[in-house]
């Protein structure tokens, strides 16, 4: 199976929304997102300067995303990612490894790039990351206020 990965554009992005949707009300995640909410989320990203965001094609439909940041830092720069996803039903075929390869080797053109994001500890992504070389960073923590 061939995969086509390409940067997305303002006509992809509900498209990539609902895919968003779906896959995080699926456990482990369960979350609730009205369409509008998640569209937005995914738009604030794509909108934000020195973002870099992709999707992937299989026989012209999308089937997985990825977005995030690119920030500038001491040693080179950093990249977050912000949300990677990929439809459930397609998952464990090859399609986030592609996306990931894909962004990582436009980002190894700029030099030294850190690339870094946030998962749950319990989730099968974690291993997924694990089987792409990337390491949990001990020394980092998230600390988190809910302000009502």
């Amino acid at each position: 199976m061939r995969y086509e990965v390409k940067p997305v554009t303002d006509d992809m992005i509900a498209k990539c929304a609902a895919i968003f949707e779906t896959v995080f009300a699926m456990p482990p995640w369960s979350e609730n997102w009205k369409h509008e909410d998640a569209f937005q989320r995914i738009y604030d990203i794509y909108s934000t300067k020195n973002s870099i965001n992709l999707a992937c094609f299989d026989n012209g439909e999308i089937v997985g995303c990825l977005f995030g940041v690119l920030y500038k830092w001491h040693s080179g720069h950093q990249f977050e990612i912000k949300e990677f996803f990929v439809c459930a039903k397609l998952q464990g075929r090859g399609i986030g490894k592609t996306i990931l390869h894909k962004l990582e080797s436009s980002l190894s053109e700029m030099g030294s790039v850190e690339i870094f994001l946030q998962t749950l500890t319990h989730d099968n992504a974690i291993y997924f990351y694990k089987n792409q070389n990337y390491t949990i960073k001990s020394n980092y923590s998230i600390m988190g206020k809910v302000i009502k």
